[in-house]
């Protein structure tokens, strides 16, 4: 079925996927790149996640750039990128080595680890710092879904929300 709808004859809308909002002591997935780049050469690496790959992006790209390129991505809706451990360089690779977390915020659950590609980096490695246990329900659990529009009642006492905690915009 093409994105968005589901069946056995791909004619139903599909609900948004979320946490179940009455669930607690769960983490969102944190993935964390590891790079090193001896010399400062310019290299690129090319991240992908669930079949779908970024642009090149520079061994020089900062958190925001690497966000930015994620979030391109159809496979992946929102994530936190920040630096890890005791770094104050925004700078995905260094020579003696950065860590970049990168927390996924809307794709639930344990996720795949992300995959890459080099050029002219000397050392690049993704490793899973917190796995992700959250549910990916339709409607959050909290409602049921109209089919014929894709869009969430919700239950008595729950409303929209963005997936993070916050007021939606229905």
């Amino acid at each position: 079925c093409d994105k968005d709808w589901h069946a056995y004859d791909c004619s139903l809308r599909s609900c948004l996927n979320g946490d179940d909002p009455n669930s607690s002591g769960q983490f969102d997935e944190i993935q964390a790149l590891n790079c090193i780049n001896a010399a400062g050469q310019s290299g690129v690496v090319v991240l992908t996640f669930r079949g779908e790959s970024t642009d090149p992006i520079p061994s020089s790209a900062s958190t925001a750039q690497v966000k930015a390129a994620l979030e391109s991505l159809s496979t992946i809706t929102s994530v936190a990128v920040e630096l890890g451990g005791t770094s104050t360089t925004d700078t995905l690779c260094t020579s003696s080595g950065n860590t970049f977390l990168i927390s996924f915020l809307t794709e639930h659950g344990d996720l795949p680890p992300l995959t890459f590609n080099l050029q002219s980096i000397d050392t690049f490695t993704v490793q899973e710092t917190t796995k992700g246990n959250k549910e990916n329900i339709e409607c959050s659990g909290r409602g049921d879904c109209d089919t014929s529009t894709g869009t969430c009642f919700c239950y008595k006492g729950y409303g929209s929300s963005d997936g993070q905690g916050n007021s939606g915009v229905l």
